[in-house]
């Protein structure tokens, strides 16, 4: 069994940012999260001076080159300290341990990886990114390398969530035109967790271009997922390994093509995945009704953060009855009766989650155009939120 792997969705403009805007609403910043980035070291003064992601998180800048370079990022570009902007960008308050395991002349093999993700292990990271790809072969599914080994060891016995690149987008081109799986590592891995761009698939390489050229690559791609899984380990701590990872994949909506070991499972959504991960620790909510609407028929007087309680319960319920069990139109269902349950009362935050449930059910159902309206239906109530404090 091949590790999942999620293209992330450019379709809808801000849908992936407003998913993790709304899981900050609801409490969720990324806090309690401790994530290690294996890169190429960190700037601080670099994090600071462009924008405010480094206000209110907690940074331990951290050695592993042979040569001792300190932890300072000094690659051109500052690869390492952009993928943590990134990762910031989605979950601004997790502790972030940038490992520098990258140095001026030194790529780091799979056995200084291994060692790093130790170190983790021993400190307590609970979701590691690795923003590179190891090509050759002697790693495969079926006989796993030193590192793929590691991670999948440390997976099982701490919960330990590794995400990484999928590979290099021009080499994936390639291999996936070939009607070839790529052959890569640390992805490989069984319990692992490879990201790839959508513009991967297919003869596309002038888009790949634009991609890399504009700091949209796979590394930026894989670090905004870490971002999202910061907020879901945020959210639901206590969630082990299996569990992370069928509430991301229990959510995704389908690929429109055949669904395949090159093309991945879908597009990912975190709002979705956080809400059926709370269902599942939750056990069971203590509805009054069997109705929706006779459940949302007033507000609840309790809240998650800023939205109404009963109502993120029962968009949790609806995750984890209808979403995870891919019965998508029962889902739509339930999010146009919350959404007419809620109209009388609640305040352009709660409307927005509900929008943002039901547009995600619709894009998954096929049904592009209505799905883009509730989009930015949920977009402008979030707005509206924001502007009124």
């Amino acid at each position: 069994m091949e590790n999942d792997r999620f293209p992330l969705d450019l379709s809808h403009g801000r849908r992936h940012e407003d998913c993790k805007a709304l899981l900050w609403q609801i409490g969720f910043m990324g806090q309690g999260c401790k994530v290690a980035v294996l890169d190429t070291g960190v700037d601080l003064d670099w994090l600071r001076e462009n924008g405010d992601t480094a206000r209110d998180t907690t940074f331990h800048p951290l050695d592993f080159t042979p040569a001792s370079e300190g932890p300072g990022d000094s690659a051109p570009g500052l690869h390492g300290t952009r993928v943590i902007r990134e990762i910031l960008l989605s979950a601004p308050r997790a502790e972030i341990f940038s490992l520098k395991v990258y140095g001026v002349t030194h790529s780091p093999s799979r056995q200084d990886l291994a060692a790093a993700l130790e170190w983790c292990v021993q400190s307590g990271i609970v979701l590691v990114n690795i923003g590179s790809a190891i090509y050759g072969g002697e790693c495969s599914v079926g006989s796993p390398c030193l590192l793929c080994r590691s991670i999948n060891t440390h997976a099982l016995a701490t919960g330990m969530f590794t995400v990484s690149v999928g590979g290099d987008a021009y080499t994936l081109n390639e291999t996936i035109t070939r009607g070839e799986a790529p052959v890569i590592c640390p992805a490989n891995t069984v319990l692992g967790w490879a990201v790839e761009g959508p513009s991967v698939v297919g003869d596309r390489r002038a888009l790949l271009e634009r991609s890399l050229a504009t700091g949209g690559g796979l590394s930026v791609t894989t670090a905004q997922f870490s971002g999202g899984a910061a907020l879901l380990r945020s959210a639901v701590p206590s969630l082990d390994i299996f569990s992370v990872r069928n509430a991301i994949r229990r959510t995704s909506i389908p690929l429109s093509l055949p669904r395949s070991g090159n093309l991945g499972a879908g597009h990912h959504c975190f709002f979705l995945a956080t809400l059926c991960a709370q269902a599942w620790a939750a056990g069971s909510f203590q509805f009054k009704s069997l109705k929706i609407y006779e459940n949302l028929d007033a507000p609840s007087g309790r809240s998650q953060g800023r939205a109404d309680a009963a109502l993120c319960e029962q968009l949790a319920w609806i995750a984890a009855t209808f979403i995870q069990r891919d019965q998508w139109d029962q889902a739509a269902a339930a999010a146009e009766e919350a959404a007419a349950a809620i109209a009388p009362w609640a305040g352009p935050l709660d409307r927005s989650l509900v929008e943002h449930v039901w547009a995600y059910c619709l894009e998954s159902l096929g049904q592009i155009v209505p799905a883009a309206v509730h989009y930015e239906r949920s977009s402008s109530h979030l707005a509206s939120h924001a502007e009124a404090g």
